[in-house]
């Protein structure tokens, strides 16, 4: 008879080596057990010890498993399931090959397998396994020799090609912290999702093994803060989104680059949002936790190398944990290949509201090949109006977020619906900075926006107002070129727009794309009633003592 397929939903990997003081393996074990949320499935790794000692352990904790009726594989070892009686075994490439495992173990037993690529997908189908360990997904200590890093990106490229009959788990530095966007962001456009996540610091390492296995099983099924609820365009709503910006005076917390901190700081504050450029990891989560919060990161100075990634990825951590909407810039992705790599580890490492780049730097994200650019500018524009709309469309399908693509028409999308913006100055490509501080208006439109609402309008509004000010300023040039004059004269306008009462929805020139609507194929998030915004995502007394 075939293996059963087995729940893999919290999938707990032991760990003897990041124990807790005055913990063992099997103290640890027979606590997350004992919660109110226990491990689904349970894998005994154990590197260091004599086969004797192995086999001792494993028949002790295989006692305890199946106590609870939860499944014991045995990491690498087929000889210490054969020993024990277990219901099966997890194999990497080292180790003995699945059909010989097969053979030995009999048909009825649970037989995992690593894989961290297509080529290694590619030869473990031909196996039939039981199952498919995916990763690492991030840098984890517990396995300092692993491959590199997928990313959610790579998860979701190797779980797209998994047919539905197989199962698959992530594995790879997942916690309470990331879980959430690992199971969301790693879902494919087809809604392949993964069957699970295997755990190992996060509850092994955890002095309170109880209330970490709790919250992550809560954290997976809490909708994330980050997910939005609806996919609708309330153009009548353009005015309020304005509004919100001096109702709510949001702070727009920028990692940007040096050439534009200025002009970036100045425009938030013409528009009544409060700018701060903090680039010191120790106030993020302070940060992070302050009401109607948004965060501009901006990678146009790139500076490369790991002190760039930590704040990076430090900003978008701690705001992903909050809910915070997040504007990823990738300035210049389409210029070096540093530059594209260390864009696409943004995005796959984290959840980013608005990826805004011009046409060379989406093509890059979106693995098209990019315009070619001499520097961070936008080079020129060599798509179709079609093109490039559905090129915006299936990058924000794939990503499950809102992607802007600038240019002298403006091409916005959710993957649901899809947006053509035309207001627009010719100046806004010869002043330095005007395109990047684009990011910080958008950033205090969002975070001003209600907690439930959907972000693609308040998108839509901050760029619609953004151009139509530099419409306006071009409009006091009086003919001439004086594009320093214009700039001075376009934050004024901002200004005076951001305090008016206008109707910005007469005045937006936007344009659905209506061949690439597809709402009714678009999948509404849903979930548990999940966190309100400001609340922590930390061990709380019922989770911990549940």
């Amino acid at each position: 008879m075939p293996p059963p397929r087995p729940n893999l939903e919290l999938y707990l990997v032991t760990d003897s080596l990041n124990l807790p003081p005055n913990s063992t393996v099997y103290s640890q074990v027979e606590a997350c057990l004992s919660a109110k949320h226990p491990p689904t499935i349970v894998q005994l790794r154990e590197k260091h010890l004599s086969t004797a000692k192995f086999i001792e352990l494993a028949r002790d904790i295989h006692a305890l498993t199946s106590k609870h009726g939860v499944p014991l594989l045995i990491n690498d070892r087929v000889d210490v399931a054969l020993a024990v009686g277990c219901e099966g075994v997890h194999l990497g490439w080292d180790d003995m090959d699945v059909p010989t495992a097969r053979k030995l173990l009999g048909p009825e037993k649970i037989i995992g397998l690593s894989i961290s690529d297509h080529e290694q997908l590619e030869k473990a189908l031909g196996m039939d396994p039981t199952y498919l360990g995916i990763g690492p997904v991030f840098s984890t200590p517990t396995k300092p020799d692993h491959s590199p890093p997928l990313g959610t990106s790579g998860v979701r490229s190797l779980l797209s090609a998994i047919p539905l009959t197989m199962q698959a788990v992530a594995i790879g530095g997942i916690n309470h912290c990331n879980v959430q966007r690992v199971l969301f962001q790693s879902k494919d456009i087809a809604g392949r999702r993964l069957d699970g996540v295997a755990v190992i610091s996060a509850i092994m390492a955890s002095p309170l093994p109880v209330g970490a296995c709790n919250l992550l099983y809560e954290t997976m099924n809490w909708p994330p803060l980050f997910v939005p609820t609806g996919y609708s365009v309330r153009t009548e709503d353009f005015s309020i989104y304005r509004d919100n910006i001096h109702k709510h005076k949001p702070l727009v917390h920028h990692i940007t680059n040096n050439v534009v901190k200025s002009i970036s700081a100045n425009i938030s504050l013409a528009l009544g949002a409060s700018p701060i450029m903090s680039e010191n990891p120790a106030e993020f989560a302070d940060l992070a936790a302050l009401p109607n919060v948004g965060c501009v990161l901006n990678m146009g100075t790139f500076g490369g190398g790991r002190e760039s990634q930590d704040l990076f990825l430090g900003a978008l951590r701690e705001h992903n944990v909050r809910g915070n909407p997040v504007i990823f810039d990738p300035v210049g992705a389409g210029a070096t290949n540093a530059r594209r790599e260390f864009a696409q580890m943004i995005v796959g490492a984290g959840y980013c509201t608005v990826i805004k780049g011009n046409e060379g730097e989406i093509r890059s994200l979106a693995g098209l090949g990019a315009v070619k650019m001499r520097g961070v500018d936008g080079g020129r524009e060599e798509g179709s109006g079609e093109e490039l709309a559905k090129i915006v469309h299936d990058l924000a399908r794939l990503e499950y977020n809102i992607v802007l693509m600038t240019g002298p028409k403006d091409y916005i999308s959710n993957g649901a619906r899809t947006f053509c913006l035309s207001n627009g100055s010719k100046y806004q490509s010869r002043v330095t900075g005007i395109g990047c501080a684009l990011g910080s208006v958008i950033a205090a439109f969002c975070a001003a926006a209600p907690v439930d609402e959907s972000l693609i309008g308040p998108v839509i509004s901050a760029i619609g107002m953004y151009n139509i000010a530099a419409e306006r300023a071009e409009s006091l040039m009086d003919g001439s070129d004086q594009p320093g004059k214009w700039a001075v004269a376009f934050v004024d306008c901002l200004a005076a727009m951001a305090m008016s009462d206008e109707n910005l929805t007469e005045l937006i020139a936007v344009q659905e794309v209506k061949e690439l609507t597809n709402l009714e194929k678009w999948e509404t998030p849903t979930g548990g009633e999940g966190l309100k915004q400001g609340e922590d995502l930390k061990q709380d007394e019922d989770l911990a003592e549940a």
